[in-house]
């Protein structure tokens, strides 16, 4: 644990620059983004030719992708996010935050496909907060426990006053 905290100590201070903290971040996102598309490729087994088949683009692309994310728009994203089965997220955050994944960030880039995500569903569902019966209610944080330990997953909810039945779709 001592060399995360001397990490993010380090980098940190090297933050106090503007020009800096816009340069590490422009390359973090472009990096991280790139190397994920390659590790998920990589976990189909697919080829850049069938990734690219997938999301209707050239192989060279595919390539230019998995070295640098470099102003690639975020439609192209949605599409190889589509591709491969998974949510893109993008939200912005504290540097702090930054800071703290980078000194902390696990190789393990492994994220499951919606498929292998949720089925079979191997456990029971709690939500977190109050359901108003009757009401459509909006995201809700809800904690799927299975064999493979609690995880957190937001929830669409909308809940039958005649039932009480919740309906769920899922939004990773």
């Amino acid at each position: 644990m001592l060399s995360a905290i001397m990490k993010i100590k380090n980098l940190w201070s090297k933050f106090s620059e503007k020009e800096f903290r816009d340069a590490y971040s422009s390359h973090k996102i472009a990096s991280d983004l790139s190397a994920q598309i390659y590790a998920l490729r990589e976990a189909r087994n697919w080829t850049q030719y069938n990734l690219a088949d997938r999301v209707g683009m050239k192989q060279p692309r595919i390539s230019i992708l998995e070295n640098s994310c470099d102003n690639v728009s975020v439609e192209t994203l949605r599409r190889v996010a589509s591709a491969l089965d998974v949510a893109l997220s993008i939200k912005f955050v504290p540097f702090s935050q930054i800071v703290h994944d980078a000194a902390t960030e696990r190789l393990d880039r492994k994220i499951p496909s919606f498929s292998e995500d949720l089925s079979p569903i191997n456990g029971s569902f709690k939500v977190n907060g109050s359901i108003d019966s009757g009401k459509s209610v909006g995201f809700l944080v809800v904690t799927q426990q299975s064999n493979h330990g609690a995880r957190t997953r937001d929830f669409f909810a909308n809940v039958s006053s005649s039932s009480r039945r919740i309906e769920r779709k899922v939004y990773a």
